[in-house]
């Protein structure tokens, strides 16, 4: 089972990409960090850092127990969150960089690549010519004193060899819900509910949420789909408070 999309064209345009940098800030949610890894991509000959987006609609304790996790694995790992200032932000960033550093910003669909992009940008930055061997018509922005970002996103979309990967990739909004089964929306609701206080099963909360929301159709029944949708939306977008997807011990 693949995510939908033109996976092969994609993967192709990160690899030519790969070839262009030496370092890559590897994107992931802080919510499910090994689910939204670059799984099946090879960045053993890149400088890597992985970079713990969207911490503020995770669990805090969890998030410094993935970030200890990952340094005691030799890992460069930093968090951040969309709140998070510039400053601040390539502060933490620069203690992995060096000088002459071509970076690339890579991870699957909805980790917040765009965003980490234009945080490095910042407001005064200045595109920059050809670099020596690198493909014409990349856009290079220059950043730092002598840091080169190239300014595009690497999308990366993710081989799905088990419906519990789905399952926590839909949870964080990386896997459309409409492009899901039964199934996974069933494990997606457990992994949920066994994360918070939720004591229902997945039809018994449904059938509240889409009452409680006015989802329903004609006879009073409420619109399954639609109230699925509306749900996990909302859980991908943080409105059911900072929860955690994933912890180091599991793995």
């Amino acid at each position: 089972m693949w995510y939908p999309g033109h996976i092969s064209k994609a993967r192709k345009a990160v690899e030519r990409m790969l070839k262009m940098v030496n370092v890559v800030v590897e994107v992931r949610d802080a919510r499910a960090p090994m689910a939204t890894s670059a799984y099946g991509v090879d960045l053993s000959r890149k400088k890597r850092i992985v970079l713990l987006n969207k911490e503020d609609l995770a669990d805090d304790d969890v998030t410094r127990k993935w970030i200890d996790f990952f340094r005691k694995n030799g890992e460069s790992v930093l968090s951040t969150s969309k709140f998070e200032d510039r400053k601040a932000f390539m502060k933490k960033l620069g203690m992995y960089l060096s000088s002459g550093d071509r970076v690339m910003i890579l991870g699957v669909p909805n980790t917040g690549k765009s965003t980490i992009i234009n945080k490095i940008k910042g407001r005064r930055v200045s595109a920059v010519g050809g670099v020596p061997g690198i493909t014409k018509g990349v856009q290079w922005i220059a950043f730092g004193r002598d840091k080169k970002l190239l300014d595009t996103p690497g999308i990366l979309y993710k081989k799905l060899f088990s419906k519990e990967l789905s399952a926590k990739l839909l949870l964080v909004g990386s896997l459309p819900v409409e492009r899901v089964d039964f199934k996974v929306m069933e494990i997606a609701f457990d992994i949920f509910k066994n994360r918070t206080n939720e004591q229902r099963s997945f039809m018994e909360f449904l059938e509240f949420y889409g009452r409680k929301r006015g989802i329903l159709i004609k006879g009073g029944e409420i619109d399954r789909d639609k109230a699925a949708y509306m749900l996990f939306t909302e859980i991908a977008n943080g409105k059911f408070g900072k929860i955690s997807f994933e912890i180091p011990e599991e793995f």
